[in-house]
């Protein structure tokens, strides 16, 4: 039994120092820098979601991840799938559009939550050059870091940031939605990792089994 204390000792202290409470959040433009740091999937294009498209909308999930309008947005808390062939967008961003993107009725303010936290993410952005374009990243309630674009960048961008602490939403707010369109698309992420008690529980369950074995 002392062989197993030891273990779980050694493997609390291993998860300790893993998953820190708080954490900075590093932030990439580019992704070919982004791509070096960390290995991700596509988890939504927004081509098939199952929800209403060219229609302003309170929110929806899909493939594990929750879109919501919040109370920032003008004319109203939406969030707003906007399908191939629209034009709204800054100048420097390709139209009209070939694919579906996240944006918003009027001044665009949405959250994206994961049901499982993650550690890296990313997705491109379509800018308006009106106002500035931010990203808050929170664990849990906790604000981990920002990034703003800047005021003036009126293309099609690309975000994405890394942290050693759980990353379970991000926020995206922008100005003069109202006026030409900013937007979000092809959300990319980290395959979870088992969570740290749950390789606790199958490394304990190992050990005990073999001690039956033995005795």
């Amino acid at each position: 039994m002392r062989h197993i204390l030891r273990f779980a000792s050694a493997l609390g202290l291993v998860g300790f120092l893993s998953f820190p409470g708080q954490a900075a959040v590093t932030f990439y433009t580019s992704q070919v820098a982004f791509d070096a740091a960390a290995t991700t999937g596509l988890i939504e294009d927004f081509e098939a979601t199952g929800a209403t498209t060219d229609t302003a909308i309170s929110g929806f999930s899909h493939n594990g991840v929750t879109y919501q309008g919040l109370a920032g947005g003008v004319p109203f808390a939406n969030v707003y799938l906007y399908s191939p062939g629209g034009s709204e967008f800054g100048a420097g961003v390709p139209q009209p559009l070939t694919t579906t993107v996240l944006t918003g009725n009027g001044e665009e303010h949405f959250s994206v939550t994961f049901n499982v936290a993650r550690h890296a993410v990313g997705f491109d952005a379509y800018l308006n050059g009106l106002g500035p374009a931010t990203v808050d990243v929170y664990g849990d309630v906790t604000l981990l870091g920002s990034f703003a674009f800047p005021d003036t960048q009126n293309d099609k961008a690309f975000l994405g940031f890394t942290s050693p602490a759980e990353i379970t939403s991000f926020v995206w707010t922008a100005t003069q939605g109202g006026l030409v369109n900013t937007a979000i698309d092809n959300l990319v992420a980290d395959i979870p990792e088992p969570g740290g008690m749950a390789m606790f529980g199958m490394a304990l369950a190992g050990l005990l089994a073999r001690r039956r074995r033995g005795s």
